[in-house]
């Protein structure tokens, strides 16, 4: 199955995510839908997707995770109902590009570290602190990144 990414100024991406239940996180569907979306991931060489880019109204974003086991290779991490639940007082700047409008890149301030508290694809608790860009976690809040 190949999934669309949806373009900027498509109503998904202005829609909030759901929450995604314990059940419907062990399911075959929810579980094919993360396995489509690291195929889409790769194919497009991108760092991160969520749910709603790929018409998926589902609080789940992947992102790329640096240093991987292959530190040349990012690994990437599958976030289920993600919430910021830190971040640091610093901040800085980056340039950031996005699947749902790739001719453009967007200059937006970020938290140098953020804690993130999810659920992963076994339905576990997780916890992460990192300088994951919350980019595609605010994919799933309605937040496009021109807005952040």
């Amino acid at each position: 199955m190949s999934l669309k990414i949806a373009q900027l100024g498509q109503p998904v991406l202005r829609t909030a995510a759901a929450e995604v239940s314990a059940e419907e996180i062990g399911s075959p569907e929810f579980q094919q839908l993360i396995d489509d979306m690291l195929a889409v991931l790769a194919e497009e060489e991108g760092a991160g997707l969520a749910g709603p880019q790929v018409f998926a109204s589902k609080r789940l974003f992947l992102a790329a995770i640096l240093p991987g086991p292959d530190p040349d290779l990012p690994e990437v991490e599958v976030f289920v109902n993600p919430k910021i639940v830190g971040a640091s007082a610093e901040s800085a700047s980056s340039w950031e590009g996005c699947l749902s409008f790739p001719e453009l890149l967007v200059l937006v301030p970020r938290w140098l570290a953020v804690r993130v508290t999810y659920l992963i694809a076994t339905a576990s608790r997780e916890q992460l602190t990192s300088m994951l860009s919350p980019h595609a976690l605010y994919n799933t809040n309605m937040i496009i990144s021109m807005e952040s």
